[in-house]
């Protein structure tokens, strides 16, 4: 197991949704790991949050380390968005922070949406679908 996991923005939704298993999983982690998140999932979770959600998702984020996005990791994302599109992909640039954050922390990144890591070269790129089947 990784001593650092990088959590995607559907990951922490789907906890927040206490989608089956989801739970569990995030505390097996926890216990094996320290989980990160990037500042823009914290963006990305706030934008959604209703107020009757706001505790619960305060308490999540207290419980997971977040990833400032500063000078460094903006330049890490920026090179990493323009290496992709020179060999003709694109990313999000959501995705392409959680996935620079990921490289920095030398971390795999578990996500609800596989394809839109795994053009990213060198990242590790868990599926949480998959990691929650039987």
């Amino acid at each position: 197991m990784a001593k650092n996991l990088v959590l995607d923005t559907g990951v922490l939704i789907a906890h927040l949704r206490s989608l089956p298993g989801v739970k569990e999983y995030l505390r097996r982690l926890a216990s094996q790991a320290t989980l990160l998140v990037s500042a823009v999932t914290v963006v990305e979770i706030w934008q959604g949050a209703k107020p009757a959600e706001f505790n619960n998702t305060r308490a999540l984020f207290e419980a997971l380390t977040v990833i400032p996005l500063d000078e460094k990791l903006a330049v890490r994302a920026g090179q990493l968005a323009g290496e992709l599109r020179r060999s003709g992909l694109t990313i999000g640039l959501a995705d392409v922070v959680i996935a620079a954050t990921a490289l920095e922390a030398e971390a795999p990144v578990i996500t609800t949406n596989p394809k839109h890591f795994q053009p990213v070269p060198g990242l590790e790129v868990r599926d949480l679908h998959e990691e929650l089947a039987p």
